[in-house]
């Protein structure tokens, strides 16, 4: 066993103490007024009043006296802090007074249960008694009907070496104190003890960076969990100095020392703090004996605040829209950019880190087992937000308990050592809060974070200000469902992410991609099979590819008979893209709409025929040759040829038509003139098409004419100032075919 001479003991376990790093805290300190000549040191706040160790010098009681020192072994006292005037110092408890060592103190939270440091003998006779052999052990005691009572030793004590400076964690779960044991680091070490079923367990040394080769005592366990204690190693300022650590994911922090405000070349020790931790007492022999001193703390400003960004790494995707081709459903699958796919039509997906992903929608057909359309392609770009973590609610009622955690998240710059938060309501700004805090009145709050940290490179204290909005409500009325859906998704930081957002183009249509090729194969009839004439060939300078598509139209479904076709004449890899307009001559492509009934049709665009005419020009019989050469390769085929009208009115010729026949115009009139005119005429537009494809050699079964008239406009043919409008008459006068039977 290492033995340790009294004297020294003596005073390092009466030294308990708290720290607060004051790097950016402004302190004045002053001596108290019921310092002795003899000692006063360990201080701790107690209810009303302070708590500390020392010798009466107006205690003339027999008590043990050190054999070198020739000094009274030091007893706990209380002083009235509020609303008393000091006058002298009263014995904390007569119960827990000895003839030999007692304190330090360290209490629970609740104050009724404390542990303190006692020589471990006190019944023996004096003059059998030594310095050397009455060691040290820590005791608990309970507070029964104001009384201290059931005073026992702990169950790590041992007459092998000593244990003592006990600090109560705030939950009561663990007591850190200081032993000599044997297996240290080096000198004294500090250690902690956990306590279950108010039992405490063996003790655990901290290790490094904590205890080092020197001795490293004193330690007390803050509220909010950082860890202070004292240490004469080499890096401090001379004597014992004053360091602090934090616990993060359960390892603590490199110590940090206390600055020249607080440590000097003596012995600086017992530091603590009220409850807000703008005032605090600590202890030290600067003056030649171990005194008490107060201080008085202003915090730093809150200034140049930085609003609180949620660093949104969860989403919500969905699509509104649904649909079923022949009874069978089709399959939505979200490809997240991020190896991630998952197939619905609304999902949630957590991003493991910012930064730049395609986010695709495709809706594969299960008919074919393939990708039918790439509905959408997005860049998502997760913005890496460098701030610390704060953990706290948006929306919270007055008079409830409202707590800040505050963390350090991805913040580098440096290392977060204290933090202080200003709740917004003109209550008092509190370092390190871990308590929470009760907001009074209703409205919106600025919530206030102030950061600071050693910057190891400079060397040099830094803070950094936060801060966000919290709505305090004035009533603890019920939260509807949907606020409260939205709170469950504000908590998770999903954010909402519409397919129908997704679309990179303003004007934009859809094709059929029958295959793609890195050289030009447009007349590879090898390749393009029956297709060759159909296709459009477009060189992609994005993918620097060629692209062969076939067909176009504003809605991709449209092409779900062609998409289901070409699969069947072997182009796998035929798929449906969305492309801009202006970057592709889509003059050529033949142009695909649907119709009332959601049946899909292929305007034959270079089909046209006189005014008020229905034979059918060189121009237009070429332009049918592509369809006749696929339904003689087809004979299974039956298509319709459907003619449409424009539904233009010449309003003053039609009211010399009725004057001359005698009748009264009137637009009804003249629509159902027009009507029956375009039907007729659309209908002989239809019947020349059908007549001409079947002396060309098509099965007249194949073939069935319609004339719509102007019944199915694809476009307005007037614009809403009801002037004409030319194009949109343009679109509506055509020809187009639909597959009815494969």
């Amino acid at each position: 066993m290492r033995i340790v001479k009294l004297p020294y003991l003596l005073l390092v376990f009466c030294l308990l103490t708290i720290n607060l790093t004051f790097g950016q805290d402004q302190i004045t300190i002053e001596r108290v007024s019921y310092n002795s000549s003899n000692r006063a040191y360990a201080p701790v706040y107690y209810k009303n009043g302070l708590v500390f160790c020392g010798v009466n010098p107006k205690n003339e009681a027999l008590t043990f006296v050190d054999e070198k020192s020739k000094k009274q072994m030091d007893d706990i006292f209380f002083v009235p802090l509020k609303g008393v005037k000091v006058k002298k110092i009263q014995l904390f408890s007569t119960e827990l007074k000895s003839s030999f060592h007692d304190g330090p103190i360290t209490f629970s939270t609740d104050g009724n249960t404390a542990y303190f440091t006692r020589s471990q003998n006190i019944n023996r006779k004096l003059k059998n008694r030594t310095a050397s052999s009455n060691g040290f052990g820590v005791y608990k005691t309970t507070l029964k009907d104001g009384v201290w009572s059931d005073i026992e030793p702990c169950s790590f004590n041992s007459i092998e070496y000593n244990v003592g400076q006990p600090s109560l964690s705030a939950n009561g779960k663990q007591l850190f104190v200081v032993s000599d044991k044997p297996g240290s680091q080096g000198g004294l070490d500090v250690y902690y003890s956990n306590i279950v079923g108010g039992v405490c367990g063996p003790l655990i040394n901290l290790g490094t960076p904590i205890n080092s080769e020197f001795n490293d005592v004193f330690p007390t366990i803050q509220g909010n969990g950082k860890l202070y204690f004292s240490s004469d190693r080499t890096s401090g300022y001379g004597g014992l100095d004053i360091y602090s650590s934090n616990n993060i994911n359960n390892d603590w922090t490199t110590p940090v020392l206390m600055d020249t405000t607080v440590n000097s070349s003596f012995d600086d020790f017992g530091l603590v703090h009220n409850s807000t931790g703008n005032e605090g007492y600590f202890c030290s022999n600067r003056a030649g004996s171990d005194d008490i001193y107060k201080l008085n703390i202003s915090y730093p400003e809150f200034s140049d605040c930085q609003e609180l960004v949620n660093e949104l790494l969860c989403y919500e995707f969905f699509e509104e829209a649904t649909l079923n081709v022949d009874s069978v459903a089709m399959i939505y699958e979200w490809d997240f950019g991020d190896g991630h796919k998952e197939r619905s039509l609304e999902t949630y997906h957590c991003y493991e880190k910012s930064g730049f992903y395609t986010v695709e929608l495709n809706i594969k057909d299960p008919f074919v087992g393939a990708t039918f359309v790439n509905e959408a392609t997005y860049e998502l770009e997760i913005e890496e937000i460098i701030q610390p973590k704060v953990i706290s609610l948006d929306t919270i009622s007055s008079h409830e308990l409202f707590t800040v955690e505050v963390l350090q998240g991805k913040w580098n710059a440096y290392e977060i050592h204290d933090y202080y938060i200003d709740y917004g309501d003109s209550t008092a700004i509190v370092k390190n809060d871990k308590k929470g805090h009760k907001y009074l009145e209703g409205g919106f709050k600025e919530l206030k974070i102030l950061i600071s940290g050693q910057d190891k490179e400079q060397n040099t204290i830094q803070k950094n200000c936060f801060y966000k909005t919290v709505f305090v409500s004035s009533e603890n009325t019920l939260i509807t469902h949907q606020q409260e859906q939205q709170e469950f998704l504000e908590q998770l930081n999903y954010a909402g992410f519409n397919a129908e957002q997704l679309h990179v183009f303003d004007e934009s249509f859809y094709s059929l991609e029958l295959l793609s090729s890195k050289t030009s194969i447009k007349n590879n009839r090898k390749l393009l099979k029956g297709y060759v004439n159909k296709v459009q060939e477009f060189y992609d300078s994005t993918s620097n590819q060629y692209t062969y598509l076939l067909a176009k139209t504003n809605n991709p479904f449209d092409l779900i008979a062609l998409f289901r076709l070409a699969h069947k004449d072997g182009f796998n890899n035929a798929v449906v893209k969305v492309f801009e307009a202006g970057k592709i001559n889509t003059q050529n492509i033949d142009m695909l709409y649907s119709d009332l009934s959601g049946e899909v049709s292929v305007v034959l665009a270079n089909v046209n025929f006189a005014f008020n005419g229905f034979e059918l020009d060189e121009a237009s019989k070429k332009e049918l040759g592509q369809l006749i050469t696929f339904l003689k390769k087809h004979p299974s085929n039956v298509v319709e040829i459907g003619a449409h009208t424009d539904g233009y009115r010449n309003i003053e010729k039609a009211k010399q038509s009725f004057k001359a026949r005698n009748e009264v115009y009137t637009r009804q009139k003249h629509d159902k003139m027009s009507n029956k005119y375009n039907l007729k005429l659309s209908t002989k537009r239809a019947n020349s098409v059908v007549k001409y494809m079947v002396s060309m050699g098509v099965n007249k079964k194949q073939v069935i004419p319609k004339g719509y008239g102007e019944t199915n406009p694809i476009a307005p043919n007037f614009n809403k100032d009801g002037s004409d409008n030319s194009d949109g008459r343009t679109k509506n006068r055509r020809v187009a075919f639909k597959i009815i039977k494969q």
